[in-house]
């Protein structure tokens, strides 16, 4: 994440927060995130890109994948082909979940670029657009 946004940063982590509260109900959430702090575990690459947080319960149950992006980057074709190729890597998976976490103000641009990155193998992928009114 080093020379990542100010902005980019706080979505992160406020995402972060979020995928804790929405999903470590059992206390068994494995959370790998893409930032600055000292001896934590990044996420792995799919497909070349690196997402901002990965995450599965243990035993694996389900899988999640999030991603930042500020209007500076959320319609470039690189993000688009990063929400792509983890929409395809989680519609492998039984029960998976896709986070979208943007500044407020580009809440419904995010929608917008979700629903066209999706195709009928995402179905099964719950995706969802996330924004913070404390970031942005």
């Amino acid at each position: 994440m080093s020379g990542e946004s100010d902005i980019h940063e706080r979505l992160v982590h406020h995402l972060a927060m979020h995928i804790r509260e929405r999903h470590d109900t059992d206390g068994n959430l494995a959370l790998f995130v893409d930032d600055n702090a000292v001896g934590s575990e990044r996420p792995l690459r799919i497909e070349s890109h690196l997402p901002d947080l990965s995450a599965f319960d243990v035993p694996k149950t389900f899988m999640i994948l999030g991603e930042a992006k500020t209007a500076r980057d959320i319609e470039t074709a690189r993000s688009q082909r990063q929400i792509r190729a983890f929409m395809d890597h989680l519609a492998l998976r039984k029960r998976s979940f896709f986070y979208l976490a943007v500044p407020f103000f580009l809440q419904s641009r995010a929608c917008n670029i979700l629903r066209n990155c999706r195709d009928e193998r995402h179905d099964a992928v719950e995706a969802t657009v996330v924004y913070f009114p404390e970031v942005g």
